[in-house]
């Protein structure tokens, strides 16, 4: 007896609708759906529908046919995406390597991901780094971005990744963060988050020395602490934020507060 199991997940508050399928047919075949292995009352035909779907709903979700002497079972992970835009706020320290120098570096900002992008998860990092007497900013969008995780409920741990590989070979950038997850109530009157409280992770970047060719290779490797800024976080929930609007929040934010002027901002 061959399985499929198909679903189609939904936004938090919506409905997921999962579909089981058995080759040949279902003439005859008997189902069982169980959440996270315990069996679910009632829930003996084809379909599922879970409504209203929350944190609580998120998980592994089993069917298993059976048409004796034959018996199949297949699974499927149901994961939610919320509203909004997740908002860490960063501290790190690192060095700049090139050639036979290096140079120590602080770094302070945001990691910004977006929980509700359709074709891909987006992220963006928005980062100040001082240098010496050298301080940059910068907005990084995070391309080839990844949301993964071990498991969908609290203490499952989740890792965010990007990967970009250019052209030179030399070119290469790597950042990742991970921590486990936790139900984080927000605010009164708004959902509780499923998500990790604090992060740690390191972004490496590598790129042809700024020396200029037959220099080798100029490395940044940033070592960093996150934790969730849920005040910011909450007001992000809240109005269902997009990316773009999350990062021009954080931008004049850190205006306010001094760590970088109207001028150093790129628009």
């Amino acid at each position: 007896m061959k399985l499929c199991l198909r679903i189609k997940s939904s936004l938090w508050g919506e409905t997921a609708n999962f579909t089981a399928a058995v080759a040949g047919g279902d003439l005859g075949v008997a189902y069982q759906w169980a959440f996270n292995g315990k069996p679910i009352s009632g829930a003996i035909y084809p379909t599922l529908s879970v409504t209203g779907v929350n944190a609580d709903q998120a998980g592994t979700y089993t069917v298993t046919a059976s048409k004796p002497p034959l018996k199949a079972s297949a699974s499927a992970m149901l994961n939610l995406k919320q509203p909004g835009v997740l908002i860490y706020k960063l501290t790190g320290t690192g060095q700049t390597y090139s050639g036979n120098e290096n140079m120590r570096m602080g770094v302070a900002g945001y990691l910004l991901v977006e929980r509700t992008a359709t074709e891909s998860d987006l992220a963006a990092m928005i980062l100040v780094t001082q240098a010496g007497k050298l301080k940059h900013f910068s907005v990084q969008y995070l391309n080839e971005f990844r949301a993964d995780s071990t498991g969908s409920g609290p203490g499952a741990t989740t890792v965010f990744s990007s990967l970009v590989e250019g052209h030179p070979a030399a070119d290469r950038s790597l950042r990742w963060f991970q921590g486990a997850n936790s139900l984080i109530p927000l605010r009164k009157g708004l959902e509780s988050i499923l998500a990790p409280r604090t992060l740690t992770g390191q972004c490496d970047h590598m790129e042809p020395s700024l020396a200029g060719p037959g220099h080798g290779v100029q490395l940044d490797r940033i070592a960093f602490k996150g934790v969730l800024d849920i005040p910011f976080t909450a007001d992000a929930h809240q109005s269902s934020e997009a990316l773009a609007r999350t990062v021009e929040r954080v931008k004049i934010l850190l205006q306010l507060q001094g760590a970088i002027s109207s001028e150093t901002a790129p628009e």
